[in-house]
């Protein structure tokens, strides 16, 4: 075999190498990186192709002498420092997906778009992966590389690649949306409620009955008091966002009145057709109010 079939392999960076990394190794390349995220709803993950062209140039030697393809292939090392194929990757020439993973290099070839897209399975982060000849087709060197050494340190190139895992750009919009949405719910049941739906600053409300038990009310803090015949309830969203409501049902009330906050000391009774209040529809703290229904005589006091 002669010394001199020779052929260089060139890479065009996009990403330049620091003077660190290229001291450290020459041929050592920052490839690229890449943004992997899962599939969310409608939003579905699109494979990113990291692309970089490689020129090529065989002397006329290599050209005449070459007795086949060249083939090479991504490695890494494992833990024990051996270079093993990877399957973190996945490489493509010229567009189109290399059969087995292996880049197959024909002598007659000037350039070509060479493409590196991760596999679902590697981990984020950065990857440092190596090109490796498989088959050298008869040459003697590529580039630096004396091509008669171990199969296992048959190394043309040194690249870095990063991926990222990031969350889905439609996960990311709706989990923003729902955190201003819990901020905004949170500033208005905290700071606003109170101003918009004023609660009760009395503490207690008692009703006396002509026929029934008396009735005691914590009314602290709620929104009013509906006194109905009927059994009636508040759903929760109208509790969070109003404040609780309370249901007090009895027979003396055939229609419905609500008794609303007014000040720290009194409230106020909005009665319906048939009731009235005595002495006035505002129950002060320490006094009495009559409400008379069909000559049937309810009492309400507060403190």
């Amino acid at each position: 075999m002669l010394r001199n079939r020779y052929f260089p392999l060139l890479l065009l960076l996009f990403t330049l190498v620091s003077c660190d990394r290229a001291a450290e190794n020459p041929n050592k390349v920052f490839w690229g990186e890449t943004e992997y995220y899962s599939n969310f709803l409608f939003k579905k993950y699109e494979p990113v192709i990291m692309k970089q062209t490689l020129e090529l140039e065989f002397n006329k030697y290599a050209q005449k002498g070459v007795s086949g393809d060249i083939e090479l292939e991504a490695v890494k090392k494992d833990k024990n420092g051996k270079f093993v194929r990877t399957s973190d990757i996945i490489i493509y020439k010229n567009g189109e997906q290399c059969a087995d993973n292996i880049l197959k290099i024909k002598p007659a070839e000037s350039s070509i778009e060479l493409g590196i897209e991760f596999s679902p399975n590697a981990k984020e982060g950065n990857h440092t992966l190596y090109l490796r000849v498989k088959n050298s087709g008869g040459l003697d060197r590529i580039d630096d590389v004396n091509l008669s050494q171990s199969d296992n340190m048959i190394l043309v190139h040194e690249w870095v690649i990063k991926k990222d895992d990031i969350l889905n750009p439609l996960a990311k919009i709706l989990l923003w949306i729902l955190i201003v949405a819990v901020i905004l719910i949170l500033v208005w049941r905290i700071f606003i409620r109170h101003n918009v739906f004023e609660p009760f600053k009395a503490r207690t409300l008692f009703i006396f009955y002509p026929e029934s038990p008396m009735q005691k009310l914590k009314i602290k803090g709620c929104l009013k008091v509906i006194c109905s015949s009927k059994k009636q309830s508040q759903s929760v969203i109208s509790r969070f966002f109003k404040g609780e409501i309370i249901f007090v049902k009895n027979e003396f009330w055939e229609r419905d009145i609500e008794i609303v906050p007014r000040d720290k000391k009194s409230v106020r009774v909005r009665p319906s057709q048939g009731f009235t209040v005595m002495p006035s529809n505002t129950v002060t703290a320490g006094k009495e109010a009559e409400i008379t229904y069909m000559n049937k005589i309810t009492k309400l006091q507060i403190n």
